[in-house]
């Protein structure tokens, strides 16, 4: 999948290219084709290390933390969306 992404903290540019599309791992999440993101305050605050202390994240990772698009693909336990729904969201800080 394309992707803007960091590969370290303290980056200053993104890095822009491809990286493996996530699996669904766990009855209760969702995968969700993002068409349109925001980069906030937070996600600069992470791309600078700032929120290491509080925040740990494994790299390369992907800023935006609000996000508008399309679920591809539901765990088991999911009930709340279907595939094709279009949906907008928060990710979790977990």
């Amino acid at each position: 999948m394309k992707a803007a992404y960091i590969e370290h903290y303290g980056q200053e540019q993104l890095t822009l290219g491809q990286l493996p599309k996530p699996k669904i791992t766990s009855a209760k999440q969702v995968l969700v084709k993002v068409l349109k993101a925001s980069v906030n305050p937070v996600d600069l605050k992470i791309q600078s290390g700032k929120l290491r202390p509080l925040l740990h994240f494994s790299m390369p990772l992907i800023l935006g933390n609000d996000y508008v698009g399309i679920v591809e693909d539901i765990g088991a336990d999911v009930k709340s969306v279907e595939i094709g729904q279009l949906v907008f969201s928060r990710i979790s800080k977990k």
